[in-house]
């Protein structure tokens, strides 16, 4: 190749935003074969690279994830607390994070429930898993708690859930780009009940980096996926085998499972003061 050719090349990449060029690097680097052309040292500059910026971007990471002890879950204490504080015109919203609460979804999966999903008569909801391949399906079973409140939810909201598609949890407006509500007016509801609450601990602050999507702003303890912490914390606590629970909680594995079965300090607590008080015969 001249260098005529080569100063059009590169001129036509230098014309690309910073997301453009990305994804250009990460299509060429899916080609091993060109890399077996380049030396030794041009190799290490190549890899040097990304080790900066995901030194440089994650570097919070190193920091305890939650910035406090424990984990992002609330207690049952909080949950109720968090419940209590939506206001009679976001009862919805209300719904949807019962919902989230009472399944252990995401909030991703939870937005996106259609009235399908839901089979009343053998007491299940289809969950399309946002982490497993292939859209994969998950049946969870309904509780009767959650069943009654989904009838008088949807029985409130049978046409507009009819006109949106079939999504239980449909979006407010027709300007957006989904007929469910998305994922970040869920977390800005989220929010603004976690202030009303008094659930708003904070536990640092994240750097903004140019040209990412995260700006920078601070770091809340409890977000939307701490009602998902939540039950899987409660499952630990009601004593639920390991293994169930990763069912439960749709992990691929059972290290991410593991988490939850941390023991807490009151527990470790707990334990010591038993230990060594005397059997009554």
């Amino acid at each position: 190749m001249d260098n005529d050719a080569l100063s059009s090349i590169e001129q036509q990449i230098s014309v690309l935003t910073p997301e453009l060029r990305g994804e250009l690097i990460h299509n060429l680097c899916s080609d091993e074969e060109p890399f077996y052309f380049l030396s030794r040292e041009k190799l290490k500059d190549i890899i040097r690279v990304p080790s900066i910026i995901k030194e440089r971007r994650f570097k919070r990471r190193k920091a305890p994830k939650y910035g406090v002890p424990g984990s992002k879950a609330f207690t049952l204490a909080q949950v109720d607390q968090f419940f209590s504080g939506f206001p009679p015109h976001l009862w919805r919203y209300k719904v949807l994070f019962l919902t989230q609460a009472f399944l252990g979804l995401r909030i991703g999966e939870t937005t996106k429930i259609r009235l399908c999903d839901i089979d009343f008569k053998n007491k299940q909801i289809a969950i399309h898993s946002e982490k497993k391949r292939y859209n994969a399906i998950d049946f969870l079973f309904l509780h009767e708690k959650l069943e009654g409140l989904l009838m008088i939810y949807i029985g409130e909201y049978e046409k507009e859930i009819e006109e949106h598609e079939g999504y239980l949890f449909f979006a407010d407006t027709s300007r957006g780009k989904t007929k469910h509500i998305s994922t970040g007016q869920a977390r800005k509801i989220f929010c603004f009940v976690r202030e009303r609450t008094d659930l708003n601990q904070k536990y640092g602050v994240r750097e903004g980096i140019s040209g990412v999507k995260f700006p920078a702003g601070e770091l809340y303890r409890y977000t939307t996926h701490s009602l998902r912490h939540s039950f899987g914390k409660f499952l630990t606590k009601r004593g639920i085998p390991i293994e169930i629970a990763k069912h439960l909680l749709r992990h691929q594995d059972i290290k991410s499972t593991q988490i939850y079965y941390v023991p807490d300090k009151e527990d470790v607590d707990e334990t010591m003061r038993k230990l060594f008080i005397q059997q009554k015969t």
